[in-house]
Protein backbone atom coordinates (compact mmCIF):
# COMPACT_ATOMS: atom_id res chain seq x y z
CA UNK A 1 0.00 0.00 0.00
CA UNK A 2 1.27 3.47 -0.91
CA UNK A 3 2.00 6.09 1.74
CA UNK A 4 1.45 9.02 -0.66
CA UNK A 5 0.01 12.11 1.04
CA UNK A 6 -0.04 15.90 0.53
CA UNK A 7 3.05 17.79 1.72
CA UNK A 8 2.48 19.48 5.06
CA UNK A 9 4.87 22.38 4.38
CA UNK A 10 3.66 23.46 0.91
CA UNK A 11 3.53 27.26 0.59
CA UNK A 12 2.33 27.81 -2.99
CA UNK A 13 0.72 25.94 -5.88
CA UNK A 14 -2.19 23.61 -6.22
CA UNK A 15 -2.91 21.84 -2.94
CA UNK A 16 -3.97 18.22 -3.12
CA UNK A 17 -7.51 17.38 -2.05
CA UNK A 18 -10.10 14.71 -2.80
CA UNK A 19 -11.24 16.73 -5.83
CA UNK A 20 -8.01 18.48 -6.81
CA UNK A 21 -4.74 17.16 -8.20
CA UNK A 22 -1.63 18.42 -6.40
CA UNK A 23 1.81 17.33 -5.20
CA UNK A 24 2.37 14.32 -2.96
CA UNK A 25 5.19 13.02 -0.77
CA UNK A 26 5.86 9.41 0.16
CA UNK A 27 7.63 9.61 3.52
CA UNK A 28 10.89 8.31 2.05
CA UNK A 29 12.25 11.64 0.80
CA UNK A 30 10.50 11.70 -2.57
CA UNK A 31 8.22 14.49 -3.84
CA UNK A 32 5.70 13.75 -6.62
CA UNK A 33 4.82 16.83 -8.70
CA UNK A 34 1.88 16.49 -11.11
CA UNK A 35 2.72 17.28 -14.70
CA UNK A 36 0.97 20.25 -16.26
CA UNK A 37 -0.97 19.64 -19.45
CA UNK A 38 0.47 20.13 -22.91
CA UNK A 39 3.78 21.75 -23.74
CA UNK A 40 4.33 23.10 -20.22
CA UNK A 41 4.42 19.59 -18.77
CA UNK A 42 6.58 18.28 -21.62
CA UNK A 43 9.08 21.14 -21.20
CA UNK A 44 9.21 20.61 -17.45
CA UNK A 45 9.85 16.87 -17.83
CA UNK A 46 12.61 17.52 -20.38
CA UNK A 47 14.24 20.02 -18.02
CA UNK A 48 14.22 17.64 -15.03
CA UNK A 49 15.22 14.60 -17.10
CA UNK A 50 18.33 16.48 -18.16
CA UNK A 51 19.37 16.41 -14.47
CA UNK A 52 17.76 13.24 -13.13
CA UNK A 53 17.08 9.64 -14.07
CA UNK A 54 13.95 9.24 -11.89
CA UNK A 55 10.94 7.90 -13.74
CA UNK A 56 7.41 9.10 -13.08
CA UNK A 57 5.20 6.48 -11.38
CA UNK A 58 2.48 4.65 -13.29
CA UNK A 59 -0.35 6.61 -11.68
CA UNK A 60 -3.50 7.76 -13.53
CA UNK A 61 -1.83 11.17 -13.89
CA UNK A 62 1.92 11.33 -14.50
CA UNK A 63 4.08 12.94 -11.83
CA UNK A 64 7.68 14.06 -11.77
CA UNK A 65 9.58 12.33 -8.98
CA UNK A 66 11.88 14.75 -7.19
CA UNK A 67 13.79 14.73 -3.93
CA UNK A 68 11.72 15.99 -1.00
CA UNK A 69 14.12 18.65 0.27
CA UNK A 70 12.12 19.08 3.48
CA UNK A 71 12.17 15.41 4.50
CA UNK A 72 13.77 15.07 7.91
CA UNK A 73 13.11 18.64 9.01
CA UNK A 74 10.76 18.91 11.95
CA UNK A 75 9.55 22.49 11.41
CA UNK A 76 11.09 23.90 8.22
CA UNK A 77 10.78 27.51 7.16
CA UNK A 78 9.98 27.65 3.45
CA UNK A 79 10.12 30.43 0.87
CA UNK A 80 9.07 29.90 -2.73
CA UNK A 81 10.75 32.60 -4.79
CA UNK A 82 10.36 32.71 -8.57
CA UNK A 83 13.50 34.20 -10.08
CA UNK A 84 13.65 35.91 -13.44
CA UNK A 85 11.94 38.82 -15.13
CA UNK A 86 10.71 36.72 -18.05
CA UNK A 87 8.69 33.78 -16.77
CA UNK A 88 7.67 31.98 -19.96
CA UNK A 89 9.55 29.67 -22.36
CA UNK A 90 10.74 31.28 -25.63
CA UNK A 91 8.38 29.25 -27.85
CA UNK A 92 5.22 30.06 -25.85
CA UNK A 93 2.05 31.09 -27.70
CA UNK A 94 1.07 34.77 -27.53
CA UNK A 95 -1.93 34.25 -25.19
CA UNK A 96 0.30 32.49 -22.65
CA UNK A 97 2.97 35.21 -22.90
CA UNK A 98 0.28 37.88 -22.36
CA UNK A 99 -1.00 36.00 -19.29
CA UNK A 100 2.51 35.67 -17.81
CA UNK A 101 3.40 39.28 -18.62
CA UNK A 102 0.24 40.56 -16.91
CA UNK A 103 1.05 38.45 -13.84
CA UNK A 104 4.68 39.62 -13.83
CA UNK A 105 3.72 43.29 -14.13
CA UNK A 106 1.34 42.87 -11.19
CA UNK A 107 4.15 41.52 -9.00
CA UNK A 108 7.77 42.44 -8.32
CA UNK A 109 9.09 40.14 -11.11
CA UNK A 110 9.77 42.95 -13.57
CA UNK A 111 11.00 45.50 -11.02
CA UNK A 112 13.19 43.22 -8.85
CA UNK A 113 13.82 40.26 -11.17
CA UNK A 114 12.04 37.92 -8.72
CA UNK A 115 8.82 37.55 -6.77
CA UNK A 116 7.88 35.85 -3.54
CA UNK A 117 5.22 33.25 -4.37
CA UNK A 118 4.77 31.84 -0.89
CA UNK A 119 6.37 31.80 2.52
CA UNK A 120 6.06 29.84 5.77
CA UNK A 121 8.07 30.77 8.85
CA UNK A 122 8.14 28.75 12.06
CA UNK A 123 9.06 30.83 15.10
CA UNK A 124 11.23 29.69 18.03
CA UNK A 125 8.13 28.71 20.02
CA UNK A 126 6.63 26.77 17.10
CA UNK A 127 4.13 29.42 15.95
CA UNK A 128 3.65 29.28 12.17
CA UNK A 129 3.34 32.43 10.07
CA UNK A 130 2.12 31.95 6.51
CA UNK A 131 1.07 34.60 4.06
CA UNK A 132 -2.35 34.18 2.47
CA UNK A 133 -2.56 34.07 -1.32
CA UNK A 134 -4.16 37.55 -1.80
CA UNK A 135 -1.46 39.12 0.38
CA UNK A 136 1.30 37.37 -1.59
CA UNK A 137 -0.17 38.41 -4.94
CA UNK A 138 -0.44 42.06 -3.84
CA UNK A 139 3.10 42.23 -2.41
CA UNK A 140 5.20 45.25 -3.44
CA UNK A 141 8.91 45.91 -2.87
CA UNK A 142 8.28 47.05 0.71
CA UNK A 143 6.40 43.79 1.35
CA UNK A 144 9.23 41.75 -0.16
CA UNK A 145 11.73 43.46 2.12
CA UNK A 146 9.51 42.77 5.15
CA UNK A 147 9.12 39.08 4.21
CA UNK A 148 12.84 38.57 3.59
CA UNK A 149 13.63 40.24 6.94
CA UNK A 150 11.05 38.13 8.79
CA UNK A 151 12.38 34.96 7.18
CA UNK A 152 15.79 35.49 8.79
CA UNK A 153 14.69 36.94 12.14
CA UNK A 154 14.53 35.13 15.43
CA UNK A 155 11.63 37.37 16.49
CA UNK A 156 8.53 38.55 14.63
CA UNK A 157 6.71 41.83 14.16
CA UNK A 158 8.40 45.23 14.41
CA UNK A 159 11.31 43.86 16.43
CA UNK A 160 12.65 41.75 13.55
CA UNK A 161 16.36 41.34 14.27
CA UNK A 162 17.60 39.61 11.07
CA UNK A 163 19.80 37.48 13.34
CA UNK A 164 20.01 34.69 10.76
CA UNK A 165 20.63 36.91 7.70
CA UNK A 166 24.39 36.41 7.47
CA UNK A 167 24.08 32.63 7.79
CA UNK A 168 21.30 32.30 5.20
CA UNK A 169 21.95 35.05 2.67
CA UNK A 170 25.71 35.66 2.97
CA UNK A 171 28.88 33.63 3.02
CA UNK A 172 30.19 31.00 0.63
CA UNK A 173 27.14 28.72 0.90
CA UNK A 174 24.58 31.51 1.25
CA UNK A 175 21.66 32.22 -1.06
CA UNK A 176 23.38 35.14 -2.82
CA UNK A 177 26.49 33.08 -3.53
CA UNK A 178 24.37 30.20 -4.84
CA UNK A 179 22.39 32.56 -7.11
CA UNK A 180 25.62 34.02 -8.52
CA UNK A 181 26.91 30.49 -9.16
CA UNK A 182 23.65 29.57 -10.88
CA UNK A 183 23.79 32.74 -12.98
CA UNK A 184 27.39 31.98 -14.05
CA UNK A 185 26.40 28.44 -15.06
CA UNK A 186 23.43 29.68 -17.09
CA UNK A 187 25.66 32.24 -18.85
CA UNK A 188 27.88 29.42 -20.15
CA UNK A 189 25.47 26.56 -20.85
CA UNK A 190 23.36 26.49 -24.02
CA UNK A 191 20.62 23.93 -23.30
CA UNK A 192 18.29 26.05 -21.14
CA UNK A 193 16.94 29.60 -21.19
CA UNK A 194 17.24 31.66 -18.04
CA UNK A 195 16.74 35.38 -17.46
CA UNK A 196 18.22 36.83 -14.27
CA UNK A 197 19.86 40.13 -13.50
CA UNK A 198 21.83 40.11 -10.22
CA UNK A 199 23.91 42.97 -8.94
Amino acid sequence: MSDLHPPEHQVVGHRTSASKLGPLIDGSSLFYKPLQAGDRGEHEVAFYEAFSAHAAPGEPHLHLVLDDLLAGFEAPCVADIKIGAITWPPSSPEPYIAKCLAKDRGTTSVLLGFRVSGVRVVGPEGAVWRMERPEVKAMDTVGVRRVLRRYVSSVADEGMDCALAAALYGGKGGVLSQLRELKAWFEEQTLFHFYLDLI
